[in-house]
Formats: structure tokens, C-alpha cells, sequence
């Protein structure tokens, strides 16, 4: 419930990309884009053992592509947020039958 709390409050926005979606395999890094008024966009990824920056242009606009790629396949933000208020909800209901 906090999530859609936040939700609600405007602070995040969320959007459940489906398990079956054909981009699944990017799902796996962990990307951080970042853009600057003064300064060409950069890139910043990691994995278990390494992180990198990337600032090569075309390298952060290809990453770009496959995020908006991403968004593009996951549930719309009002969609997500119902599934997340269901998911805590027949949690809270399972807790309580404990």
C-alpha cells in the first residue's frame, strides 16, 4: 500500500510491465538516465560485479530507444496502480486468514 500511496500522492509513477513482454531481457540492468541543461546526456549502468558511464551519444540514445521501448510495452500507470492496490489487497487479506 505504500507504493500506491506514493502513487497517489504524485510522488513516483509506476508501470507493471507484463512478465511475457518482448522486451523482458532488458529488464535485467539497471539503467539510469540522465539528462543536464548544460551537459550532453549520459548514461549509468551496473551489474552485480561493475558500473559504467556512458557518454557516447549514440551509445545513450540507442539505451534511450529500448527504455522508451519498455514504457511502450508495460501497462498504462492507472492500469499499475490497480494491480498494485489488488496485489496488497489479497495480501492483507491472506495475512489476516493467518
Amino acid at each position: 500500500m505504500h507504493i500506491a500511496d506514493l502513487v497517489r500522492r504524485s510522488r513516483i509513477v509506476t508501470q507493471i510491465l507484463p512478465w511475457n513482454g518482448p522486451t523482458r531481457p532488458f529488464t535485467e540492468l539497471s539503467l539510469f538516465l540522465m539528462n543536464f541543461d548544460d551537459e550532453p546526456p549520459l548514461l549509468y549502468t551496473e551489474g552485480p560485479y561493475h558500473g559504467q558511464t556512458i557518454d557516447d551519444p549514440s551509445l545513450v540514445v540507442q539505451y534511450r530507444k529500448a527504455y522508451d521501448r519498455l514504457r511502450a510495452a508495460a501497462l498504462p500507470p492507472e492500469v499499475s496502480l490497480a494491480l498494485i492496490e489488488k496485489a496488497a489487497e489479497e495480501y492483507r487479506h491472506d495475512q489476516q486468514r493467518s
